[in-house]
């Protein structure tokens, strides 16, 4: 009996370890952790420039929200200013032009009573290989904004 109770401590120790794993781990299943800075900007989808809202920046990709429905694969000159407040760079207002392409697209809203309305996509997009001074000058906003976020 004694035995029993021991073996049942063991397991549901190692049980509550492991479910607190897997809780930690549904929480944020980001390889990059998220950025989060609205930016109006401008966006070149083909030969068409649209205005696109720029809702999260990483080191891997960039989240943004549009009102078309992009296929994945589809390529995105997305164009936005920074102007830096802290760090080597302060005071200096930069043009970022990065290209990437189309990872995801999933509808943000919808109704279903009949009324039309304006539909909006989230989209994330995947960086392109960066040129030096522009890595140089989005790595350093990122440091920028996460040191605001504390």
């Amino acid at each position: 009996m004694e035995e029993n109770k021991e073996n049942r401590s063991f397991f549901r120790s190692v049980t509550n370890f492991f479910s607190g794993l897997t809780a930690t781990y549904r929480r944020e299943r980001r390889k990059f952790p998220r950025r989060n800075k609205v930016y109006i900007s401008e966006a070149e989808i083909g030969n068409d420039k649209k205005f696109i809202t720029i809702t999260n920046l990483s080191k891997g990709g960039i989240g943004i929200c549009i009102d078309e429905n992009l296929k994945r694969g589809t390529s995105v000159k997305v164009t936005f200013s920074h102007e830096f407040s802290t760090g080597k760079y302060k005071g200096k207002k930069v043009d970022i032009v990065i290209d990437t392409k189309v990872r995801w697209s999933h509808l943000v809203n919808s109704n279903d009573s009949g009324v039309e309305e304006k539909k909006e996509f989230d989209v994330g997009l995947k960086m392109d290989s960066l040129k030096k001074d522009v890595k140089n000058y989005y790595h350093a906003m990122l440091l920028e904004i996460k040191s605001k976020m504390k």
